[in-house]
């Protein structure tokens, strides 16, 4: 686990700090990011994760799982796989701009914004197709939806 701190950017006016915190979980193709951001945001806003449009990307969106992933050829070997996948019930959007595919969820109300990002390669043997990449990327959405709880007694 790490974090970044970024100088202060004017975010419409309001000059903003922002600190990530990001968790690298071996053995897992996903990498946990939070987001804080000093002053916080104004209720109701919103923030895009994104994902480059390369030549030959395709991409997919699932906005009721938070999943925007795409799959596109490199130019040595093999393909590349990306994804985001953003907290459940959050994602309203997926549009494209600037040569990005774009998801767009709502800020929490309280508290850091918590996405995940990753990526696959096929040539690693483990996720060769898209449709693989898309089964993992279900998978891990449900098991990000039902964290396990623990209770001692």
């Amino acid at each position: 686990m790490f974090e970044l701190m970024y100088e202060p950017w004017d975010a419409g006016g309001t000059m903003v700090r922002e600190t990530r915190r990001v968790t690298l979980d071996a053995g897992h193709h996903l990498n946990r990011f939070e987001l804080s951001f000093t002053p916080a945001p104004a209720a109701g806003t919103s923030l895009a994760f994104g994902i480059k449009n390369n030549k030959g990307s395709t991409p997919r969106v699932d906005r009721d799982a938070g999943v925007l992933r795409a799959w596109e050829p490199l130019q040595q070997e093999g393909f590349l796989g990306c994804a985001v996948i953003a907290a459940a019930g959050t994602s309203i959007d997926a549009p494209t701009a600037d040569g990005n595919y774009l998801l767009v969820a709502k800020m929490p109300a309280q508290g850091p914004s918590v996405y995940y990002g990753g990526s696959t390669w096929d040539k690693a043997g483990e996720i060769t197709t898209p449709e693989a990449w898309d089964a993992y990327l279900a998978r891990e959405a449900a098991r990000l939806r039902t964290p396990v709880s623990v209770k001692i007694n």
